[in-house]
């Protein structure tokens, strides 16, 4: 009950509800436990702030819930470069929780129309989730810590079966599907938002729903099982 979650996103798990009242409560601290999601960020900056946040601290399990692909981060042309601020963020002990408050940089998201033109087309955006996971993967086992990967957003299907062969670098136990024999190849091709909207069926719309808008992001409903899910799984895997 003392052991330390740390979990990582964008809007789709931007939310403290998942250790609020759920199974997941009976493994981890709330009060000591971090949030690193923000809402709207790509999965390189959920990459970057994972990374950094668990350099400087330590977790007892990490969960990590990649977002669309098509998302990137782009350089702020608009700020002038201070140094002083890159270096307070390297020596803060989490890098900031709001996109305009890290320094240099801002995200590109889906919905921004003033971007669309610009978004991270295949194969890239696939690819680099890929290989954020297994850098991240890597990171985690030579740390000792145990972690679970899954996808909220929706990646490219044909291409993770051309890259079948990466994937072999990815042990299968910490990634989260609905079927835990499926392979890596089918665990990383899962959606759970895509699984919460065709659930639902967009018929009704609120929190108490299995989702809470035509996005996808989660009503009460789903963040109840997926939380439930989770659970079930780290104790089935023994990654605990």
């Amino acid at each position: 009950m003392n052991k330390r979650l740390y979990w990582n996103s964008c809007s789709f798990l931007d939310t403290k509800s998942i250790l609020h009242n759920t199974e997941l409560n009976k493994l981890f601290f709330e009060k000591l436990s971090h949030k690193g999601s923000v809402p709207g960020s790509s999965n390189e900056m959920i990459f970057r702030r994972t990374l950094i946040d668990c350099l400087k601290n330590d977790f007892d399990f990490v969960l990590i819930a990649w977002s669309h692909p098509q998302r990137f981060v782009v350089s702020d042309t608009t700020q002038k470069l201070d140094y002083k601020k890159l270096k307070a963020e390297s020596d803060n002990n989490f890098l900031p929780n709001q996109l305009n408050q890290l320094h240099g940089y801002n995200e590109n998201p889906m919905a921004n129309t003033r971007y669309a033109h610009a978004h991270k087309f295949e194969p890239k955006g696939t690819d680099d989730t890929i290989l954020y996971t297994i850098s991240l993967h890597n990171f985690f086992k030579q740390k000792g810590i145990p972690h679970l990967f899954l996808n909220m957003g929706k990646l490219d299907s044909n291409v993770l079966w051309a890259r079948e062969s990466w994937l072999s670098k990815i042990d299968s136990k910490n990634y989260l599907s609905l079927n835990d024999d499926d392979t890596i190849l089918q665990k990383i091709q899962f959606s759970f938002t895509k699984y919460y909207i065709e659930k639902s069926g967009l018929n009704i719309l609120n929190e108490n729903n299995w989702v809470c808008d035509s996005a996808g992001h989660l009503g009460n409903l789903a963040i109840q099982d997926i939380s439930n899910k989770i659970y079930e799984h780290i104790l089935k895997n023994k990654l605990l």
